[in-house]
């Protein structure tokens, strides 16, 4: 048991990469099951069911409002989005190194992040123009929110 790290600064730094590392598995596994796992919530009675339902008629119903975009366009932004929180997580990486070694160095890279920053913004904010924050009509939210209604409608037919 000699590999077993025994001050607090090495526990820190594993769990800090651990956490870098899951941060997007974890994320993208919450977005996936997520609306599975209030669906079949909503399935433990018919009034919270009639309640699901009307709740994403809702949602298809305010959808025609909003702007829409085409696969490649919501491809385009998603991994936009994604490039920014990737850049976020180098720039707290490289400012605490950068710092450590020279206060110079870390208030240039803070600089030129600040100024990349704000150039993947504007790029974002002038691709699509959203009314809400993150809300925007995709195909593919469109047709989940339709199979999820079809799925929960076909449970609500069933009898108990």
């Amino acid at each position: 048991m000699h590999w077993i790290p025994k001050d607090l600064t090495t526990w820190a730094f594993i769990f800090s990469v651990l956490a870098l590392v899951l941060m997007y598995p974890v994320g993208v596994l919450i977005n996936i099951t997520t609306p599975r796992l209030q669906n079949r919530w909503a399935a433990r009675s018919r009034s919270a069911l009639q309640a699901r339902i009307a709740r994403l008629e809702g949602e298809l119903n305010r959808m025609p409002g909003l702007p829409e975009v085409s696969e490649v366009e919501d491809m385009i932004l998603r991994r936009s989005q994604l490039a920014l929180k990737i850049l976020f997580i180098c720039f707290d990486m490289l400012f605490s190194i950068l710092t450590v070694i020279s206060f110079c160095l870390g208030l240039i890279v803070a600089v030129v992040f600040g100024v990349l920053s704000i150039l993947i913004m504007y790029v974002i904010g002038r691709f699509v123009d959203r009314s809400e924050a993150e809300e925007y009509l995709s195909p593919s939210r469109k047709r989940t929110v339709e199979l999820s209604i079809a799925e929960l409608q076909s449970k609500l037919r069933q009898p108990k």
